[in-house]
Parts: C-alpha cells; sequence; structure tokens
C-alpha cells in the first residue's frame, strides 16, 4: 500500500506501506512502513519503521528509530528502546527504558581522569553509559564527555565483571569540540564486589588508547599521562596517539 496497511484478523506473510501497518490480530511475518508499525496481538516476526510497536507477546526484532513491546523474545535495535519484560530480550540502543532493567550511577576515579560520573541504562548483559569527568593540566581544568556501552557478568555471590567500553571527549581551556581531534578511548575492566543490594565497590584495569591534535607547550595532549606503551605520530594528519594500561576503581549504586 502506498499510505496504510489495517487487517483486524490473523496476518501471515509481508506488509509494505508508506505510512502504516496496524493490524489487531496475531501476526506472522515481516512488516515495512515508511512511519509506523502497530501491532495489538501476539507478533512474530520482523517491524522495519520509524517507529515500531508490539502491545503484545513479540518474538524477533525490531529495528526503527523507536521501538516500544510489552513482552520481547529478540531483539530491538534503535535510537529509543521501550521494554516491559527483558528476560529473554536484548536492547540495542542510545536509550534504552526497561522494565525492572539496569540502572546505575557510579563514581570512579583512575590515573588520568581524577573523578568521573557515570550513569548506565539497559540490561545487565547491554547497557548504554553517558560518561562526564574532571581533571586538571598545566593547573586548568579538564572535562570529558564520553557515551559508551558495556556488560556484566556474574561470578557467584554478590561479585560481578563489568566489560565497558566508551569514547570520551577531551576539553581544555573551555574549548569545546571543534575540528581537532582529542579523544580518550577506553576498556575498562572491573571486579565489583556487592556491599549491599544496591551499592557495591569496583577496581579492575583500564587500557586507553589517547588521541590528540591538540598541541601546548610544545607537546601534544591536554592530560596529564603516567607513561606510555606505544605512541605515535602522523606528521600528514598532525595526529598523536598513546596507549597505557591503567586502574579504575570507585562505587556504584544501582537503582
Amino acid at each position: 500500500s502506498g499510505v496504510s496497511n489495517i487487517n483486524s484478523g490473523y496476518t501471515n506473510g509481508i506488509q509494505l506501506a508508506g505510512v502504516l501497518n496496524i493490524n489487531r490480530g496475531e501476526t506472522k511475518g515481516i512488516q515495512l512502513a515508511g512511519v509506523a508499525n502497530f501491532n495489538i496481538n501476539a507478533t512474530k516476526g520482523f517491524q522495519l519503521g520509524t517507529a515500531n510497536f508490539a502491545k503484545n507477546d513479540f518474538t524477533g526484532f525490531q529495528l526503527g528509530v523507536l521501538n516500544f513491546s510489552e513482552s520481547l523474545t529478540g531483539m530491538q535495535l534503535g535510537v529509543i528502546n521501550v521494554l516491559g519484560s527483558p528476560d529473554r530480550a536484548l536492547p540495542i540502543g542510545i536509550f534504552s527504558i526497561v522494565k525492572n532493567g539496569h540502572y546505575e550511577l557510579e563514581v570512579t576515579g583512575g590515573e588520568v581522569l581524577y573523578l568521573n560520573l557515570n550513569y548506565k541504562m539497559g540490561i545487565e548483559k547491554f547497557y548504554t553509559i553517558f560518561k562526564t569527568g574532571l581533571s586538571y593540566y598545566n593547573q586548568e581544568p579538564v572535562y570529558s564527555i564520553g557515551l559508551g556501552l558495556g556488560g556484566m557478568v556474574k561470578l557467584g555471590g554478590t561479585s560481578t565483571l563489568s566489560i565497558d567500553a566508551s569514547g570520551n571527549e577531551i576539553v581544555y581551556k573551555n574549548d569545546w569540540p571543534d575540528e581537532k581531534e582529542n579523544m580518550l578511548n577506553k576498556l575498562d575492566i572491573n571486579y565489583r564486589y556487592g556491599i549491599t543490594k544496591n551499592l557495591s565497590i569496583l577496581i579492575g584495569p583500564s587500557f586507553n588508547l589517547y588521541l590528540t591534535q591538540k598541541f601546548f607547550d610544545n607537546k601534544y595532549g591536554t592530560l596529564n599521562l603516567p607513561y606510555h606503551i606505544f605512541t605515535n605520530e602522523t606528521s600528514d594528519a598532525g595526529t598523536k596517539s598513546y596507549f597505557w594500561i591503567g586502574v579504575n576503581g570507585g562505587l556504584s549504586f544501582r537503582f
């Protein structure tokens, strides 16, 4: 249909609409819409649209800017995912709003970024991380803004292991992101011990790759690096890279 398909009974097959697909009965198959797909009853298959809605049980894959499912067995991939039951689901997106999901605030520190606030949202096996940090270089404040993803593995008892990857924009002298690259990429592997149901301590190694085009006082970068295992300079792009292994530790509170 150039505009919409509306079906009040059982659907089995492919629906393709320029704007909207609406099914009130059980649905099996593929739905493709330029704007939205709505399913009121149980659904099995694939939804592709700007927005996808499954009111009842959905088994399969939702791909769109906004995905909503009350009960999902499968995967959501989008900018915003809303999920009612996370037990058999994997939501992947920037914002994953999950009933009884994983929501956590971390306060951490390391050898380069002295204070970090990390907010995590999603589910334990896959969450998005929103990051901000503070450091100092030449007695001037250095700020960081980052985005990442990660997941947790249960080790037994109150112990878990988290693996987080992130990219952090480094801002020096309030020179907010411009054409010159100044990025700290991190892989943090943290052992976490639960003091209470909601409060944990964490510590672990941090693998760091710093890429910078900032040049002050005859040297590259705006971070106080403790040492580096590897460094490389690309003369044509004016970029210098540093790699080192550090440490990360702190406290986390789970909501």
